[in-house]
């Protein structure tokens, strides 16, 4: 009887032990269930154990050279390098025609001051219009002349001529007219800037007479609107210019091609008439 005993009391242990191990899993698989999860096991860093990668060694010809080319950045912030252009940009030409000048309103009553500084700057906003287009043209005076006859192109109400000035020189230009107060002289440069005291031929009396002295080592073109707003001037009632040097044109010689310089070309007024120094034989008066 004792064995027997013994014999079931093992059996029991046995049971009871698979039964208890059958608990503790069930209990187990309900918690994960429920949420709790039991963190992974920390793994190693991927360097453990790693050899050191080589380093290559490459010649300088290889390398591309980077710094040559123009680096720009994209909308999202990353550095782009640009290709370089392979043709490059032709140079645009002068253009070798005139450009007329376009038509202006006609003034119908006595222009004031404030009058003409407008009207200034009608006139230089058209001549950079027209420069796109040509060059502004100018009659070339010559630099043995004292007086010019001529009148204003119209519908424009204004023309252009061109003088050398040499260096440490003066030039006075006086306009004579019945109506002479209706006009207005420009000195301007050679891109249709006044020049300074190039716009005080209205100051003070509206009398239209400037005076330019070249400060400069070298000569220099000037250049010489007369604005006839009131379109005052025509064939059968011309105006004058009276024009004084301070030098000798015999003495002292002066480049007419400086004319041709920057918006500016030589396109004679047919108009115009000029009178120079008369010549008298000995024992004439």
């Amino acid at each position: 009887m004792s064995k027997n005993f013994q014999t079931t009391l093992s059996k029991i242990a046995v049971l009871l032990t698979m039964f208890a191990s059958g608990v503790v899993s069930t209990a187990q698989s309900r918690g994960n269930r429920g949420g709790q999860r039991t963190p992974p096991p920390q793994r190693s860093s991927r360097t453990e154990g790693v050899a050191p990668r080589p380093i290559m060694r490459t010649s300088e010809s290889s390398v591309p050279d980077r710094q040559s080319r123009p680096v720009e950045y994209s909308r999202s912030g990353r550095q782009e390098v640009r290709p370089e252009a392979s043709a490059k940009i032709p140079q645009l030409q002068p253009p070798d025609r005139p450009a007329r000048p376009r038509p202006l309103p006609r003034l119908r009553f006595f222009p004031t001051f404030n009058y003409w500084n407008l009207r200034y700057n009608s006139i230089y906003n058209d001549i950079m219009f027209i420069s796109r287009r040509g060059y502004i043209p100018v009659t070339a005076i010559p630099p043995d002349t004292y007086e010019i006859v001529d009148y204003a192109e119209l519908p424009a109400g204004w023309r252009g001529y061109g003088f050398v000035v040499p260096p440490g020189e003066s030039v006075t230009i006086n306009l004579e007219h019945p109506n002479r107060g209706w006009f207005r002289l420009i000195i301007c440069d050679a891109w249709g800037q006044a020049v300074p005291g190039g716009l005080s031929s209205t100051l003070p009396q509206f009398q239209p007479r400037l005076t330019y002295t070249n400060p400069g080592s070298e000569a220099k073109a000037i250049y010489l609107i007369v604005d006839d707003p009131g379109w005052m001037s025509g064939e059968g009632n011309p105006y004058t210019l009276e024009i004084e040097r301070s030098w000798e044109p015999d003495l002292i010689t002066a480049d007419q091609s400086l004319i041709v310089s920057g918006i500016w070309g030589i396109d004679r007024s047919i108009n115009a008439r000029f009178r120079g120094p008369v010549l008298v034989m000995p024992g004439f008066k």
